[in-house]
């Protein structure tokens, strides 16, 4: 999606814009800092009290819905399949 920004906004506020891409980062880290990633996400994934909201449940049949409210940023959560 594209964003505009005022000139004006950003330089008589003296305003900083900054971007961050995970494919950029995951390319400039080593595979040390990449696998000590990998290492705290599996360990926050299996604590008791680590949840994901879920925001819908779909049938199987209903694929396109599902991708389409992903894709717009419909869901605030996770969208979850189930052959009902």
């Amino acid at each position: 999606d594209s964003v505009q920004f005022h000139n004006a906004s950003i330089i008589m506020k003296n305003l900083t814009i900054a971007g961050f891409g995970l494919d950029n980062w995951l390319g400039s880290v080593s595979a040390d800092v990449k696998q000590q990633m990998v290492d705290e996400l599996i360990s926050s994934l299996g604590m008791p009290n680590f949840k994901l909201a879920v925001a819908a449940k779909y049938d199987l049949q209903q694929v396109k819905e599902a991708f389409m409210a992903v894709k717009t940023g419909a869901l605030n959560g996770k969208a979850l399949f189930w052959n009902g």
